[in-house]
């Protein structure tokens, strides 16, 4: 059961929190941010590579809600019921502008050049494969306090999802292991920022 304090805590940061920026860059990559208090310890249980869990840098809660980032700026996702990659971050995207020229299309499912990203519905194709295997959207400004509290599993129908321009990812790598990305586009779709645990990468969109 929550305690009090920690209540008022995320009653505080919902509050202040649950709109979303709608101009410039800086608000197509930060999703609402909510002051979560850190989980006291808990002693770990062995877990399989691929238990969303064991990955570093995320934690999902029992009702299915996702937090990420730093303790004093916690960020709130909520599942999809489909593994999508919505349809503004599907495209081929590069580190360097002049690297459109050399990209040209690629077989279906072959790897780009170096310093080329290809996103498609189910995949991201850089120097590896990456099989998206979950989604996840920020904390709709629709959530209540209540609702996260409820106790019940939180989920988000995908069909509703397929034009957000900001997501969080679990995706699977050639070796079986799994990790995670946040992606998010600029308002016109022509800027890609993805966010993981190696740091921050910018890449631009090839072609109209």
């Amino acid at each position: 059961m929550m305690h009090r304090r920690s209540r008022a805590v995320i009653a505080a940061a919902l509050a202040g929190a649950m709109t979303f920026a709608s101009h410039g860059l800086a608000a197509a990559f930060e999703p609402m941010t909510v002051i979560v208090p850190p989980t006291p310890p808990q002693k770990l249980q062995p877990s399989a590579p691929w238990d969303p869990n064991a990955i570093p840098g995320i934690r999902i809660e029992e009702n299915g809600a996702l937090v990420t980032g730093p303790l004093d700026s916690r960020r709130v996702y909520i599942p999809l019921d489909k593994p999508i990659v919505p349809k503004p971050l599907v495209g081929l995207w590069v580190g360097k502008r002049g690297l459109c020229a050399s990209a040209p299309a690629e077989a279906e499912g072959m790897l780009p050049p170096d310093g080329v990203l290809r996103i498609t519905g189910t995949e991201m194709l850089g120097r590896v494969r990456m099989t998206v295997v979950n989604t996840f959207v920020p904390l709709p400004s629709s959530f209540t306090l209540e609702m996260l509290q409820s106790g019940r599993r939180l989920v988000l129908p995908s069909h509703r999802y397929r034009d957000v321009q900001k997501v969080l990812v679990i995706h699977t790598l050639p070796d079986g292991r799994r990790d995670y990305a946040e992606i998010g586009v600029t308002p016109d779709a022509r800027v890609l920022e993805l966010h993981g645990r190696n740091g921050r990468e910018t890449a631009f969109r090839c072609g109209k």
